[in-house]
């Protein structure tokens, strides 16, 4: 019998009655042999949730955890997954583990597989679990299926799930194909970019071939379009003094149909009137018949063109067709150099190193507040391996090196020295960043006195768990002060340990603080086996120190507490299998750390590889208690595996 099971079933009744008791006799089968426990029997007591509201018991009972489906279309960065609670989560939150298994939609072609842990703060009842698409899935343009994976959360800490008894719950995340249905009248249109990754401030080429849709009548007209110059969006940062900010639709030559872009058919099909302008093309009044169509165009990327995947749909006849992408990659790749932290206000030396052929940019005045870059034409010093520079120019902090480019080698390398001056009288200590236009990160440090605190852990038979306050610096005449608090995670305040909220004095001249946290006598004497458990250790407010980020409030630490009991819950592996394509099935041997005090259960499902000549099936499995392996097969007839 499972107790537990039971009792949760009793108080999802919803019963009101007073207290019930009742004798609980327990045996141990051994093999063939029946061996009673002794004692044989107990005493079991069941309260109501109405006289106990806040047993634990009760209240996972009332707070449940939903999640719902997710769908997005592939363009799109991310599908989000819904999880609510039934009533704000309680001190500590609500917690769970997840991970995503592939389906027709593959981790690492379709979606970035993910897994870890997430919690709903205190007084909160929603979360959104995010899952990203894959750059690949974004730029698919092929009319397919939609394809799912599957989202499994489990681990449920503070709340349960609806399912009474269940141990997971799996909702479906749909990547929703979003490549246009061509109409019926639509023709059948492909296209190719050359070179196929450009760089910035590179031409890039389209060819787009147009043919006929056999269901189609061969004199359909078409008006098709393309707006080239908004598929790569404008640069980022101050975009005044770029030159070539935008994509620059190239003229390509000219013929009898338009000018800029070209246009040639074949097999009798009709041309139409082609036009281009500072936008992109279009043509009006093309009839493919038999033969098809190509029109060539292209377009100069900025030179600070953003760096990565971009997209943008044609036009046929008024609607939205045919997605067209480009991948832009960087012209240069830049290292942005101090060579120690500096003191807010301080005067220094940085360099940039450039290796490529491009340009770089970088709003080195919004690196951090009150950076200046003092007047002047050209940097200190400047020296080119294999290569030259069209100049340096500081347009009122913002740093543009154009005309990067190697002599005799495929790329050069450069090095811009320069004096600048960090912040000022009111720019916080800490470490600040932000990006140059070739996609790289820029960081420096404001010197200060930081304070950090380290991660620990500890068996749950210790009396407490410190947490080491680490100072950067020795600290001051003054001292350093900081909030220290506690947050439940897993641990809970009472429960677990004792929680704790006051403040920290660090005396002068110390660099490292021992802050305590003890743990409660209930978990001391716990001797089942359990997951480990955690909580935050968090500190707020420091005085004559600051924190790494200079725009956080606090920082906070994990405290572990690990369970130091054994023998009820081994782990278990499953090991590789072979067999002979004759065979009628396959076992797997799953292998248990050591005999377990209970029944192991499992859930299993097949999945395809590289080919689909299993059948699957899904079933759930248990091994017996004196077991320590099982053998799993992938038999459809039985569709369950084979239990010991």
């Amino acid at each position: 019998m499972n107790l537990v099971k039971g009792i949760r079933s009793i108080f999802a009744d919803g019963l009101s009655a007073g207290a019930v008791k009742f004798a609980v006799v327990l045996s141990l089968a051994l093999g063939s042999v029946t061996a009673a426990l002794v004692p044989p029997a107990a005493v079991a007591q069941i309260v109501p949730c109405a006289i106990q509201p806040l047993n634990p018991l009760c209240v996972s009972q009332t707070r449940v955890l939903t999640a719902e489906n997710g769908s997005a279309e592939e363009r799109e960065r991310w599908v989000e997954f819904p999880v609510t609670l039934s009533a704000a989560a309680g001190a500590g939150g609500v917690s769970f583990d997840f991970t995503t298994v592939s389906g027709t939609a593959r981790a690492g072609v379709h979606f970035v597989h993910r897994s870890g842990t997430a919690t709903i703060p205190a007084g909160l009842r929603r979360l959104n679990v995010q899952i990203a698409f894959t750059d690949e899935s974004r730029a698919n343009m092929v009319i397919e299926p939609d394809r799912n994976f599957t989202l499994v959360i489990s681990n449920l800490q503070g709340a349960a799930f609806q399912q009474a008894g269940a141990f997971a719950l799996t909702v479906t995340g749909v990547i929703v194909d979003d490549d246009p249905q061509p109409a019926a009248d639509a023709p059948v249109i492909t296209y190719t970019v050359s070179p196929q990754r450009p760089y910035q401030d590179q031409q890039a080429e389209f060819t787009y071939t147009i043919r006929r849709n056999p269901e189609v009548p061969a004199g359909q007209p078409y008006t098709i379009s393309h707006n080239l110059r908004a598929l790569v969006p404008r640069a980022i940062g101050n975009s005044a003094y770029y030159n070539r900010v935008l994509s620059e639709v190239v003229d390509l030559g000219s013929n009898a149909n338009g000018s800029g872009a070209l246009l040639t058919c074949t097999g009798g099909a009709v041309p139409g009137a082609l036009t281009q302008d500072g936008s992109g093309w279009q043509v009006v009044g093309m009839q493919l018949h038999d033969g098809e169509c190509t029109v060539r165009a292209a377009i100069r990327l900025g030179q600070m063109a953003p760096v990565g995947l971009h997209t943008n749909r044609m036009r046929v006849n008024d609607r939205d067709a045919h997605r067209v992408s480009v991948d832009v990659r960087p012209a240069v790749a830049a290292e942005f150099r101090v060579s120690r932290p500096v003191q807010a206000g301080e005067t220094v030396g940085i360099t940039y190193t450039v290796r490529g052929n491009g340009n770089l940019s970088h709003d080195f005045g919004g690196l951090a507040p009150g950076n200046q870059i003092p007047f002047q034409a050209n940097p200190v010093r400047t020296h080119c391996e294999h290569g030259s520079i069209g100049g340096f120019y500081n347009y009122a902090g913002f740093v543009y090196i154009p005309n990067v480019r190697a002599a005799s080698r495929p790329e050069s390398i450069c090095y811009f020295t320069l004096v600048v001056r960090f912040g000022d009288a009111d720019t916080k200590p800490g470490v600040y960043t932000n990006t140059m236009s070739d996609g790289r990160t820029a960081a420096v440090t404001i010197a200060g006195r930081f304070i950090t605190i380290e991660d620990n852990s500890v068996s749950e038979s210790t009396e407490f768990i410190d947490l080491n306050i680490v100072l950067s610096e020795p600290a001051g005449p003054e001292g350093v002060q900081v909030g220290f608090e506690t947050r439940d995670g897993t641990a809970l305040a009472g429960t677990h340990y004792r929680p704790r909220r006051d403040p920290i004095n660090i005396t002068p001249g110390s660099t490292r603080w021992g802050a305590r946290v003890w743990l409660t006598d209930a978990v001391r004497a716990d001797t089942s086996d359990n997951p480990s458990r955690q909580f935050e250790v968090v500190l707020v407010n420091p005085r004559n120190a600051y924190f790494h980020d200079p725009d956080a409030t606090e920082i906070a630490a994990t405290a572990t507490i690990t369970d130091d009991d054994s023998g009820l819950f081994p782990d278990i592996t499953i090991a590789n299998a072979t067999a002979p394509e004759s065979a009628e099935y396959m076992d797997f041997v799953v292998q248990l750390s050591h005999r377990s005090a209970a029944r192991v259960e499992w859930d299993f499902a097949t999945a395809d590889g590289a080919g689909a000549d299993a059948d699957t099936s899904a079933a759930a499995d248990t091994s017996a208690a004196a077991d320590t392996s099982a053998a799993a097969d992938t038999s459809a007839a039985a569709g369950v595996d084979y239990i010991p």
